[in-house]
């Protein structure tokens, strides 16, 4: 790694980071970020991984840009999420769901449950649901006015539903079939013309008649002697009609199994298929069939597609019509329903999507899912050039792999696809990610962290203010690292800051620099004092107090020991010795008294040879410090068996070893005065 250079903009001298080394965050190397020779990674082993405009403001937006320019993914504060093709919006979340521009594909189908609907149209207008309770399915229109058209292909009717009217089925796109508030009218042409009667016998005679002509175009189904009758009518109209009042209209036919009734119409106008599985086929191949096995209804369209076609709407509902599957309206919207309740709907640049989207958790979180079992993962895809082919490598996308990371990457032929999170509208990056190159964190479209070939330079916004500031997860401040000039005009100042602004830690380039507050360790992690040092080498100096030759000899301070403002002692160097000095000066001391008696003092003196037990093969001379207590308390540091060991300083003992050899001359002048006057005498 890089040492890091300070200037006016902040980091300048990035972090040069080799494959597949790590810049880890939290505690247990929760976070990660790595580039592996290939790929880049965001590893995160703990939580969530969240990216966020902190601070309240709802007006800054994140983007993820595919290339520069190119939104990919758009994140708006309390609102939208959107998702972009080629920088063109595609999806975005809504108040009610999602709003699709454009096509909406997917390979497996809309899939939707029992009782489920889907709907279509501004107004719900036709829905296509299946009834769980009667296992019916439904195509249905949504209200009074709305109808309903069935084609096999685009602009021919096979059949068309009015509401609250007829129902007409089709050949070719000619009306056929059409009921009426009476029966059913059967358009075409018969080839009899003049009028006809068919009478029919049994072996008893005439057991009833078939009545048929042009003069009001008739045809009647008559039992003999009888006036109900079934008439067959083409008087402004045609018309089946039964003259019997409520009794049904029945079509049977007779198979090895008997005789059975195979259409019926009731007396108030309802048509049935009496009999399961039995299928109402329409077209020349039998393409369209419609019938229902005991479980379920069924619309097949067998060698051609399945058209629904309205002039106006199509709804889908259940039996009862309360409830709507899907709605189409002519020129406009469709929309699906779940529980009667719309959540897709079509408009003029996509879908919206209400509500719950593609899957819903039983916990009620609401989610869009793609899922894969295959070894690639899942992923989603954006073309961005001007045809969409996914061809090449033009595209961009976000993948889900099955190791379980989370992939972002942008693309291009040329391979220097760049990725940008943005934030008002597009306007404002917050995060770029550079093929080949840098990345960068912005704060309101400006950079504030970029990395670089050699490390990471952060930059301040405004002289003084703090580019980089350290935060406890309940958002509490505990550092600030910001550059400045100090009140003496030094420039090139880097503080760091506690988080209730004091400043605790000052690097200066040209001014003095220093550390306020808190241990040092320096070769240790936990300090006991002040500074501490630790070197666990024996062949290296714990520390090296170092001063440039002095030309001229003179005796020069390395350290100095002060007591608040005082000095009390010093190291002096010269360019041969060192001295140790403690304070002497006869201006700080008082109450003077000669020694008196500094060879009693001396003779309870004990010197002895020992070694210390951490070092039994080296014998030294001095003396245990509780023992030299009582004749030079000054010299002993601690309490005899005290807590903390004790300690000596053997320079206090000169005093009293000077005033016991200064008596001991004395006496040893006065035994030579007293010797040389017998040798006189």
């Amino acid at each position: 790694m890089a040492l890091t250079k300070i200037d006016d903009r902040g980091l300048k001298t990035p972090i040069d980071l080799l494959d597949n080394e790590k810049i880890r965050l939290g505690t247990g190397n929760d976070l990660e970020l790595y580039h592996d020779g290939s790929n880049s990674y965001l590893g995160n082993a703990t939580g969530d991984i969240i990216i966020e405009n902190s601070g309240g403001n709802t007006s800054n937006q994140i983007y993820i840009r595919g290339k520069t320019g190119e939104n990919s993914i758009g994140v708006h504060g309390n609102g939208q999420v959107e998702l972009y093709h080629d920088n063109s919006k595609k999806l975005e979340t809504t108040s009610d769901g999602v709003t699709v521009t454009g096509k909406l594909f997917a390979d497996n189908g809309f899939w939707c449950k029992d009782d489920d609907v889907y709907r279509c149209g501004d107004d719900t207008d036709l829905m296509i649901h299946h009834n769980s309770s009667n296992s019916w399915n439904y195509i249905q229109g949504s209200a009074s006015g709305v109808n309903l058209a069935i084609q096999a292909k685009s602009g021919e009717n096979n059949i068309t539903c009015y509401s609250d009217d007829r129902t007409e089925l089709y050949y070719d796109h000619s009306k056929k079939l059409e009921t009426t508030s009476d029966g059913i009218t059967i358009g075409g042409d018969s080839g009899v013309t003049g009028n006809w009667q068919l009478e029919t016998y049994n072996g008893s005679g005439s057991c009833g008649n078939v009545f048929a002509g042009t003069t009001g175009a008739y045809l009647y189904i008559q039992d003999t002697g009888s006036s109900e009758k079934i008439g067959i009518l083409a008087n402004g109209r045609a018309s089946i009609t039964s003259y019997k009042v409520d009794d049904p209209l029945v079509l049977s036919t007779t198979d090895s199994n008997g005789t059975s009734d195979r259409l019926i119409i009731e007396g108030d106008g309802d048509i049935r298929i009496p009999q399961d599985n039995k299928v109402l086929s329409l077209g020349a191949s039998q393409d369209l069939q419609i019938y229902t096995d005991a479980e379920n209804g069924y619309i097949k369209a067998i060698t051609a597609n399945l058209w629904l076609r309205s002039d106006t709407n199509i709804f889908l509902s259940n039996e009862a019509g309360s409830e709507y599957f899907l709605k189409a309206a002519n020129n406009g919207a469709s929309e699906l329903y779940y529980d009667n309740s719309k959540k897709l709907e079509t408009n003029s640049v996509g879908i919206l999507v209400s509500g719950t989207t593609l899957k819903q958790q039983s916990s009620g979180e609401v989610s869009v899912q793609i899922g894969s079992t295959n070894a690639g993962g899942a992923a989603i895809y954006f073309d961005g050039d001007s045809n969409g082919d996914f061809i090449g490598g033009d595209y961009s996308w976000i993948r889900h792999t099955t190791s379980g990371h989370l992939e972002i990457c942008a693309d291009n032929p040329s391979s220097n696809g760049s990725i940008y999170l943005k934030v008002k509208d597009g306007n404002e990056n917050a995060i770029y990610c550079q093929a080949d190159g840098k990345v960068e964190l912005m704060h309101n479209g400006s950079s504030r962290f970029e990395t670089a070939n050699a490390g990471v330079t952060v930059t301040s916004g405004v002289d003084g203010s703090s580019p980089l500031v350290v935060k406890s997860t309940d958002g509490t401040t505990i550092a600030n690292f910001y550059e400045s000039s100090d009140a003496d005009g030094n420039n090139g100042m880097l503080y760091l800051q506690d988080g209730s602004g004091n400043t605790d830690v000052k690097l200066s380039t040209n001014g003095p620099s220093w550390f306020n507050g808190g241990k040092v360790g320096i070769g240790t992690a936990a300090p006991n004092k002040k500074l501490e040092l630790l070197e666990s080498s024996n062949s290296v100096a714990v520390l090296r107090v170092n001063r440039s030759t002095d030309v001229d000899s003179t005796t020069r301070d390395f350290i100095e020991f002060y007591r608040d403002a005082t000095q009390v002692g010093s190291i002096k160097c010269s360019n041969a010795a060192t001295t140790y000095n403690t304070s002497s000066d006869y201006r700080l001391k008082e109450n003077e008294v000669l020694i008196s008696d500094g060879i009693t003092r001396l003779k309870t003196l004990k010197p002895y040879r020992f070694n210390f037990k951490i070092n039994p093969d080296k014998t030294i001379d001095g003396f245990f410090a509780h023992e030299v207590t009582p004749a030079v308390p000054e010299a002993i540091t601690g309490e005899k068996d005290g807590e903390e060991m004790q300690g000596i300083d053997q320079s206090k003992l000169v005093p009293l070893l000077t005033a016991a050899l200064q008596e001991a001359i004395t006496k040893i002048e006065t035994l030579e005065t007293k010797v040389a006057a017998l040798e006189a005498g």
